[in-house]
Parts: structure tokens; C-alpha cells; sequence
């Protein structure tokens, strides 16, 4: 289990969407259990600015994330920290690490 060192928020567009939950296994767009423990946001099309900050407010993992109806295109900004993601159909799962 996590401790609270490894707390992270999320941010989009610098905007607290919500906490991100620790998952110790990678959630699928077809794994109903696992996505009911993500953090779950609606994104229209468009390009964010995804951030994820310790409680301190120190950012640990940042990118930009790119979703268009049919592509989704991620780039880490760098730092210790990255993304990995998954797009299936309507589904997205953007996993965050550092």
C-alpha cells in the first residue's frame, strides 16, 4: 500500500481534477472492477496539459496528451515522472508514474 509521500493529484490545464488512486494492477478498458477504482473524467477532443503533484504541490509526472476521436498521442515533459496509455474505442486510460 501506498503511502502518503506517494499521494499524487491530477491536473488538467493546471485545474485539480481529483486525487489519483493508487492501482497495483494496470486497469483495461474492458476490466469494469479496475476502471471503478480510476479517476474518471469526461475529455472532449483536444490537446491537455496533464500534471501530477505530491501533497506538497512538487509535480512528480507531467505530459501532454493529445485526444482526437480516433488517435490519442502522449509526450512526457520530462522529469522523473511519465505516462502510459491505452485507447479503446471511447475508452482512455492514462496510467501516471514516477
Amino acid at each position: 500500500m501506498p503511502s502518503s509521500e506517494t499521494e499524487l493529484s491530477l491536473y488538467l490545464d493546471k485545474k485539480y481534477r481529483g486525487e489519483i488512486p493508487y492501482i497495483e494492477n494496470k486497469p483495461t478498458c474492458d476490466n469494469d472492477t479496475s476502471k471503478q477504482k480510476a479517476l474518471f473524467l469526461n475529455l472532449k477532443p483536444g490537446k491537455y496539459k496533464l500534471e501530477a503533484k505530491n501533497k506538497q504541490g512538487d509535480i512528480k509526472s507531467s505530459a501532454t496528451i493529445k485526444v482526437t476521436e480516433k488517435i490519442l498521442s502522449a509526450s512526457s515533459d520530462g522529469g522523473g515522472g511519465g505516462t502510459t496509455s491505452n485507447k479503446e474505442g471511447e475508452c482512455l486510460i492514462i496510467g501516471v508514474f514516477y
